[in-house]
């Protein structure tokens, strides 16, 4: 027989374990599903969204003597986005759910599985970016607002359709491009006064606002590369377009025979990005290197 006072450790095996909260892991909040021009295909129109772009004419001068006979030709250009499937399954068996404890059961219907959908949704948005065929800056270069200056002033003065009308223009950025854009901001800190306005701003609250009129998004879904590099953008926000098919679908199914029981829970949702014009949007690859100060 032990002899002592009686605490806690003595009869540890005695204790049961509780858990106090229960949280999912942190997501990078969706991005580029709401920087976009989003649509949505109506019941009963077909399987992909459909758009009539009617091309420019072209005036001339005239005077009293002239036979206006240099007809101009109404031409169109169509174009379309076909929504695709994406879906996630799981199983809970019911023993699962009956040994483990209620917060944790509260977490595992059908949040995990929305989540999941929206970071594919933003990252298969990210991925778009690739697809503007000019990439301001380049591999191992800093981020700076020039890249986003020129991508602004190329978007709304381009000769192939301007992009004033288009939209806002956005700057979708990886946190890491975004720190040297603080970086360069407030560069004068610690070598001479700073005087109160944007540098002094930036420098108390963190970079966040707009550059060169670019609204500028954070988006950690944007990966980096070995080198290491991201890829971000700056775009119109009719430049690319989500047509969404549906609407997130959440189904079940009880299995009596599996597990001893248990629910298949599934989502699925329906949505596709399209480019409606490249000249509305550049891509920017820029040193994406973990920040140490």
């Amino acid at each position: 027989m032990a002899s002592g006072e009686t605490t806690t450790t003595s009869v540890a095996d005695a204790l049961n374990s509780m858990v106090s909260s229960a949280r999912f892991v942190r997501d990078y909040e969706s991005v580029v599903p709401k920087s976009v021009d989003r649509q949505t295909l109506s019941n009963g129109t077909g399987l992909s969204w459909i758009e009539d772009r009617v091309e420019r004419m072209t005036a001339q001068d005239v005077n009293e003597n002239t036979i206006l006979d240099n007809y101009q030709q109404y031409e169109d250009t169509k174009f379309s986005i076909t929504p695709t499937m994406s879906g996630i399954a799981t199983f809970v068996s019911d023993r699962t759910m009956r040994r483990i404890d209620s917060k944790v059961a509260a977490l595992l219907r059908g949040q995990a599985m929305q989540k999941a959908m929206e970071r594919k949704k933003d990252l298969d948005g990210i991925a778009q970016f690739a697809n503007f065929s000019t990439t301001l800056a380049g591999t191992g270069q800093t981020m700076s607002h020039g890249f986003i200056g020129a991508g602004v002033s190329r978007i709304l003065g381009n000769t192939t359709e301007t992009g004033q009308g288009a939209g806002e223009i956005m700057a979708v950025l990886h946190p890491f491009q975004i720190k040297d854009l603080r970086d360069e901001l407030i560069v004068g800190v610690g070598t001479y006064t700073v005087p109160q306005g944007l540098s002094e701003e930036y420098y108390r609250k963190g970079f966040s606002g707009t550059v060169a009129d670019a609204n500028v998004w954070s988006d950690g879904n944007i990966p980096i590369n070995s080198t290491p590099d991201a890829r971000g953008a700056v775009f119109a926000r009719d430049a690319i377009v989500l047509v969404q098919g549906m609407s997130p679908s959440s189904k079940s199914r009880y299995r009596e025979e599996k597990g001893g029981g248990g629910t298949d829970y599934f989502l699925y949702d329906e949505y596709a990005y399209g480019q409606r014009r490249d000249a509305w949007g550049f891509s920017i690859l820029t040193d994406a290197t973990v920040p140490s100060n």
